[in-house]
């Protein structure tokens, strides 16, 4: 359903709501709780609140620092394993807030992504930014501090740690996550959804047919592809649960993600931004969704998830909101409407945009297409939609399911470009799917595979790859293509095959992909209207 615009006029402000009032742009850092306002799902759906004041309250949750009173961190376990694992995680030296090594590092989510641009000097602070390498997280899968012979218990290292093959290496047993912009999610969002619509379609196309095969293909990407045997079951040859042909995407058999696009995070494992958040508020900040302990959210879902009935949804969320399994004496931190209002403001960002390339960067252009970097990096897609559902609670394998509201993408703030008599155009230049960046990029469990980053905002955005090791564009090319295996060898191997200055030309291409300079001034606005309302 869409949600139409409410108006309010209370104490003489017409416009604004009773929960909006509550918004005041010094009130923050309360022993209380940092957050000014809280919200449940029904209140957005009712329509209780305008657009934009859902995405003032998503601002707030993306930007406000939350403390102890909020719920912030959790209680730590009994043994040195359940305390490496979220939920129950220790602090670093006993300081009872921070892990830092392994989440618990953060108090916004505004902390990682919230440049501007890092070209300029000092860098330009804009909400919705990328992060620095200060932000650089540390960490994921219980990681900690281990000595050269990778021993987890080992967190202080032995007296000849410093052995001849280790001298200037710091080990950790966990990633090392380089924060990316979250301008433009709503397309990236409204793109993957049409593909998985897609792939969906070209599945149950061939499924129950005896020895048929189908070409994985939307949008012009190519997911390789599906067949069936002669029982009309999907192809495993080699019955390791992977269906056959199957590339860049899960192929998983019976997986509740099985041929499902999933553009966010670097692994290509979230749906949605909403999704995303879910993982990323327990992680860093230690505050759990409701959503999330009722198993409602697309990680706690079994394969097979079939939608609860609305008295099954009441009664699962009524239950979670009284439960406190980190034990921090914190209840009901993180509402579903809470984390509605973060997915449509996120979903609203402005987008990143591309300056016309003239000159050198327009042979820069042409070049970059020529020696293959846009077979990953995949400049523009075609949307057959302008409006994209946000849904509650999501079905992965069905976008279309539970949309509860859906937001114009061509209207402010995200404006995105309209196609004639169709959607709209988005421009992220990459291809949502996974790829083998090669061994020496592998994580630290051996995991070579991304999805391919989006170049849009690029030139903002330094530094580049998954781990922040470029520093310069050119650094991220070179090192991403000689990584042995890496599929972008090709690409690489023909870009380092130019004259220094073609290289130059793409490297001036890839500067006029920039970041927007600003983000939400409309809520600013809004703000201080508030602000005005209670200051009278």
């Amino acid at each position: 359903m869409g949600l139409k615009s409410f108006s309010f006029a209370i104490a003489g402000v017409v416009g604004i709501s009773p929960i909006a009032m509550a918004f005041d742009a010094e009130t923050i850092l309360d022993p209380d709780g940092n957050r000014r306002t809280r919200i449940t799902q029904q209140q957005i759906v009712n329509g209780e609140l305008t657009l934009q004041e859902i995405r003032l309250i998503g601002r707030e949750m993306f930007a406000t620092p939350f403390n102890k009173a909020d719920g912030f961190g959790e209680t730590p376990g009994d043994t040195p394993e359940t305390r490496r694992q979220a939920g129950s995680r220790g602090s670093l030296q006993g300081n009872g807030t921070f892990t830092r090594i392994n989440g618990l590092d953060a108090q916004t989510c505004a902390e990682c992504h919230a440049i501007g641009s890092s070209t300029v000097v000092p860098f330009k602070f804009v909400i919705g930014g990328h992060g620095s390498m200060n932000n650089t997280v540390l960490g994921g899968g219980g990681a900690s501090f281990v000595n050269a012979n990778d021993d987890p218990g080992q967190i202080n290292p032995p007296d000849d740690f410093l052995a001849a093959d280790t001298i200037g290496q710091s080990n950790i047993n966990g990633r090392i996550i380089n924060p990316p912009i979250v301008f433009g999610s709503g397309g990236v969002e409204l793109v993957g959804n049409e593909m998985t619509q897609d792939l969906q379609a070209l599945a149950a196309s061939v499924i129950g047919t005896p020895n048929a095969t189908v070409d994985l293909v939307t949008k012009d990407v190519n997911f390789g592809t599906l067949s069936t045997d002669a029982d009309g079951a999907i192809v495993d040859a080699d019955t390791d649960g992977n269906a056959d042909g199957v590339e860049g995407i899960d192929a998983v058999i019976g997986s509740k993600t099985f041929l499902v696009v999933q553009p966010f995070g670097r692994k290509g494992n979230n749906i949605t931004t909403r999704t995303f958040d879910v993982d990323a508020l327990a992680f860093h900040h230690g505050m759990q969704s409701v959503e999330a302990i009722a198993g409602l959210n697309t990680q706690e879902q079994e394969d097979g998830f079939v939608t609860p009935s609305d008295d099954e949804i009441t009664t699962l969320i009524a239950d979670a909101a009284t439960a406190d399994p980190d034990g921090d004496g914190v209840v009901n931190e993180v509402t579903v409407g809470e984390l509605s209002a973060m997915n449509i403001y996120n979903a609203l960002l402005e987008r990143p945009r591309k300056r016309k390339a003239r000159g050198r960067a327009a042979v820069g252009e042409q070049l970059f297409n020529d020696v293959g970097c846009a077979e990953c990096h995949v400049p523009s897609f075609e949307t057959r939609s302008r409006t994209l559902g946000v849904r509650f609670p999501e079905i992965p394998q069905d976008p279309s399911a539970n949309v509860y509201m859906t937001l114009n993408l061509r209207a402010k703030p995200a404006r995105f470009q309209k196609v004639r008599g169709g959607g709209l155009i988005v421009r992220p230049f990459g291809d949502f799917k996974r790829h083998n960046m090669g061994s020496d990029l592998a994580e630290f469990n051996g995991d070579a595979t991304f999805v391919t980053a989006r170049l849009w905002g690029v030139a903002d955005s330094a530094p580049y790859l998954h781990d922040g090791r470029a520093l310069t564009l050119m650094d991220a090319i070179l090192i991403h293509g000689n990584s042995p295996g890496s599929e972008a060898a090709g690409a690489v191997d023909n870009f380092e095959g130019l004259s220094s200055d073609d290289q130059q030309a793409v490297i001036e291409f890839l500067n006029t992909l920039k970041n927007p300079t600003a983000a939400s001034r409309d809520l600013d606005k809004l703000l201080r209207r508030i602000q005005r309302a209670n200051d009278s």
